[in-house]
């Protein structure tokens, strides 16, 4: 436990120094353009080389493929990646309307890489889709276009999520449950759909298209946290962004490397990121009406609470006498696994996390007195 603590007071430090410097060096390793875009597209990639075959099929075979510009960007890979992704866009030139392939000097992260992508795209509406993750309807950037463009909506995802090793041997089929979906498209209501997706996150993030004007305006991608995607909601959400869903379907790839080697400083990670967006609740007066929702959701759902059970336990701790029928086993299990001195500097680190480049931006668009 202490190894992971210091990882992230070591993780906070270097980041905070590479805000400050902005990107580390960088190379465009290849480029062309056919036409204008009405769709950027971005992918990380990290030693993903056996995927790429699978995306690049993917991308092409999109109905408004020639409309999209993708930006790939490798983030530090020591396998071929890079290669072998200019290799399959030279081939995809008349296919995919602008490819551009960013190389960075060194790994950064996922976050780091996204930020880094969505300061270079050209076009009003951004989508990203992680390098092992696909589209399986052949219109799907179309339509979210279509969603986006005549819509006051501002971030849309699909409804359908097939899950699977691949295409061929598929273990799950999602579909969004009718009574989330309607919550989470209803207009305002920031409360009771941060009550539950900070607990339950059904949504993917890899089906997800932003307007780009709003994206920024929540501070773009966080580079600091292991779960920017899902924070970058959890903003969206509190600037009560009008959000929708396609019919579409999305590919979520299960493999054993999309698994941290170190699940304990993941798990930190994670929760501590989470409390920073509590840590905003009573400056927003929207406490009481979260609390509310937690103890609606408890009711529905019998396991809501396992589901995250370290932010469960830092509810309880803060509100419990404000929480129904809360586990007595969630609070042994997690003081079982942590020292106050751990639970401590969490919540410190989340108040610390309130500093950066990204967070910073989302407060001052939200309200500029919590800066």
């Amino acid at each position: 436990m202490e190894e992971c603590i210091t990882y992230w007071q070591n993780r906070l430090n270097k980041k905070n120094k590479l805000i400050t410097l902005e990107f580390p060096g960088y190379s465009l390793a290849y480029e062309h353009t056919n036409s204008k875009s009405v769709i950027s597209l971005i992918t990380p990639v990290f030693n993903g080389e056996s995927f790429l075959n699978d995306i690049f099929g993917c991308i092409s075979k999109q109905t408004i493929s020639e409309k999209v510009e993708w930006i790939i960007v490798d983030d530090g890979s020591t396998d071929h990646s890079l290669e072998k992704a200019c290799a399959l866009a030279e081939e995809n030139n008349s296919r995919i309307g602008t490819i551009k392939i960013y190389s960075l000097d060194k790994n950064t992260g996922g976050g780091y890489a996204l930020q880094f992508a969505v300061e270079r795209t050209a076009a009003k509406y951004v989508a990203w889709m992680s390098v092992d993750d696909l589209y399986v309807s052949d219109d799907k950037l179309e339509a979210d276009y279509e969603i986006l463009s005549k819509n006051d909506v501002q971030l849309v995802f699909s409804n359908y999520i097939w899950q699977g090793s691949d295409l061929d041997h598929l273990a799950y089929k999602i579909s969004m449950d009718e009574d989330i979906k309607n919550m989470i498209t209803s207009k305002g209501n920031r409360a009771s759909k941060l009550a539950f997706l900070l607990i339950y996150m059904p949504l993917n993030s890899s089906s997800a298209v932003y307007s780009k004007e709003a994206l920024i305006k929540i501070g773009n991608f966080d580079t600091i946290n292991i779960s920017c995607d899902a924070d970058t909601i959890y903003k969206a959400i509190l600037s009560n962004y009008n959000i929708a869903f396609d019919d579409r379907i999305c590919f979520y790839r299960l493999h054993v490397n999309q698994v941290s080697k170190n699940t304990w400083i993941m798990l930190i990670g994670t929760n501590v990121m989470q409390l920073r967006i509590l840590s905003l609740l009573d400056e927003l007066s929207i406490e009481d009406e979260f609390l509310y929702w937690i103890n609606q959701f408890h009711i529905k759902f019998s396991s809501y609470y396992y589901n995250r059970l370290l932010l469960s336990y830092f509810l309880f701790k803060k509100y419990g006498d404000k929480l129904n029928n809360f586990p007595e086993e969630i609070i042994s299990q997690c003081e079982g696994n942590y020292t106050t001195e751990d639970f401590k500097n969490m919540v410190i680190f989340a108040r610390e996390l309130r500093t950066t480049k990204s967070f910073s931006q989302f407060l001052l668009n939200l309200t500029p007195e919590l800066v």
